[in-house]
């Protein structure tokens, strides 16, 4: 990952197969990328990459639980007598620690009330000591909502797994050599080598995909069919074409695309009173394609620096050519 602004590189290699192992760091700074150099400023193992949120003991949690509540006496905000569980936890990122979270929020089997949480920064665990980040309080309906929708995200994914369209060598075999035929109809070439053939498809909707993919490549040959009947091995070619960057991709987006983007989102975040300083954010868009079609651009504001973002407008309905897009939503992260 790469900053311009500050013209800063990192590298970091990490496992393949497993992304829990340790990753080893290479921080550069002062780069010049048409002459590829620059110079060293860290390098370092991280033992435990991501993110880990643990459980504090009693005798380190004290500290913060007052500091915490003194927060929460400062902005007004009382907490209830009883009928509520406090929890608190050290919060690290690749080794670093992050902060600490003290939270209230209702005992089991209740579905209103609120949920209060206190988060610290700058912390010593060992002394006790640091100062209070972020105050919030937030609806705990809300969260048993969230909770729920993702029982049923949980739920829809079972559901999809029973409805794929799973074929035998033998079934698929009449559907490999029409999609090679709708794709020379295209005059589409399939490389000789180097690339593993893959189908998956809709029972229910009857359709079909057969693609043609390499571990090293980005690059990816598709036929779609629908009005599939496997017994028959018969189906109408709805499409065949190449995909230059399969999957999800995000990037930032050049200025000159990301401009208009940027002014639209500090409209709507104008519209929102959202007025953060401009000297004290780093501002930029993201776009994301899905096999090669733009799906959504984010504007974010990052906080000077810190990597995660504080503010993000959402566009949906893209066109980067044109500039335009719909603003689907406007978010603050109080977390």
């Amino acid at each position: 990952m790469a900053a311009k602004k500050n013209n800063s590189l990192t590298v970091v290699w990490r496992s393949e197969t497993n992304l829990k192992d340790k990753a080893y760091v290479a921080e550069f700074e002062g780069i010049d990328a048409e002459k590829g150099t620059g110079t060293v400023k860290t390098v370092k193992v991280i033992n435990r990459p991501g993110y880990f949120e643990e459980e504090l003991t009693e005798k380190q949690a004290a500290p913060f639980i007052e500091k915490a509540k003194e927060a929460l006496q400062a902005k007004n905000i009382a907490l209830p007598a009883s009928g509520y569980k406090l929890s608190s936890s050290s919060l690290a990122y690749d080794d670093v620690l992050k902060g600490v979270q003290i939270t209230w929020r209702p005992e089991t089997g209740q579905k209103g009330g609120k949920y209060y949480s206190v988060r610290v920064a700058d912390v010593d665990l060992e002394k006790g000591t640091g100062k209070i980040d972020d105050v919030y309080v937030d609806n705990y309906d809300e969260l048993i909502a969230l909770e729920e929708e993702d029982e049923k995200d949980k739920q829809e994914d079972k559901e999809q797994e029973k409805d794929l369209l799973k074929l035998t060598d033998k079934q698929a075999a009449p559907f490999l050599a029409k999609a090679k035929e709708a794709l020379q109809a295209e005059k589409i070439e399939l490389p000789n080598s180097g690339y593993e053939v893959m189908h998956f498809g809709s029972k229910k909707d009857k359709t079909l995909q057969v693609l043609w993919s390499a571990e090293e490549q980005s690059k990816g040959y598709v036929v779609h069919f629908v009005d599939v009947d496997v017994e028959k091995g018969t189906a109408t070619v709805k499409s065949a074409k190449v995909i230059n960057e399969l999957g999800v991709v995000m990037r930032d987006l050049p200025q000159e695309q990301a401009a208009p983007f940027i002014e639209k989102a500090k409209e709507a975040m104008k519209a929102k009173n959202f007025t953060p300083s401009e000297s004290a954010y780093e501002i930029s868009a993201t776009g994301v394609t899905d096999d090669d079609v733009l799906q959504f651009i984010d504007v974010y504001w990052y906080p000077n620096g810190n990597p995660s973002p504080k503010y993000n407008v959402h566009f949906t309905d893209v066109n980067l050519e044109k500039g335009t897009g719909t603003v689907e939503d406007v978010i603050e992260y109080k977390r």
